[in-house]
């Protein structure tokens, strides 16, 4: 039980320094000059499912995200990246790591939470090339893409799923 509590201080304590670290970084939207918004940061997360089974993805955004309370949403625009450990239809965006695949199911938010549309196709690259940024490569139902590359930054909260 004791293991139990220190591992819940450190948690929150760390949590604490990362939230102090991040917040004094004003928010600055990334375009690329043509009026496009470069989605240039993700902020990794986990979260427990419908049957408490892990969860974890990046949320790509175009200004650097402010850690904030688990329950407050991200504003759009942005992009959410849920990743799966089988490929489907729900699941059609190809996650590479160094030495293995993953899948994932990626929305966009351009305006709401509300109103997103997910990618048909494409991939996030996490380090097939040493020393290169993370990538990603996205297509859309109605035939727009977004690519580029972006900064990842470390999680806001740990959440351990019973």
């Amino acid at each position: 039980m004791a293991s139990r509590i220190t591992l819940c201080v450190i948690s929150s304590v760390l949590a604490a320094v990362t939230v102090l670290a991040h917040s004094q970084t004003p928010p600055t939207l990334h375009s690329n000059g043509k009026g496009t918004l470069k989605f240039s940061f993700a902020r990794d997360w986990n979260g427990c499912g419908p049957a408490d089974e892990a969860e974890s993805g990046i949320t790509l955004t175009t200004v650097w995200p402010r850690c904030r309370k688990e329950t407050d949403p991200t504003p759009p625009p942005y992009i959410s990246v849920e990743f799966s450990t089988t490929e489907s239809k729900s699941a059609p965006v190809t996650i590479i790591w160094a030495h293995a695949r993953q899948w994932a199911s990626v929305s966009r938010c351009l305006t709401s939470p509300f109103a997103c549309d997910h990618a048909v196709s494409g991939t996030i690259d996490f380090g097939s090339r040493p020393a290169s940024s993370p990538s990603y490569d996205l297509k859309f139902a109605d035939g727009s893409v977004e690519a580029g590359t972006f900064t990842r930054l470390m999680q806001c909260h740990q959440v351990t799923c019973w």
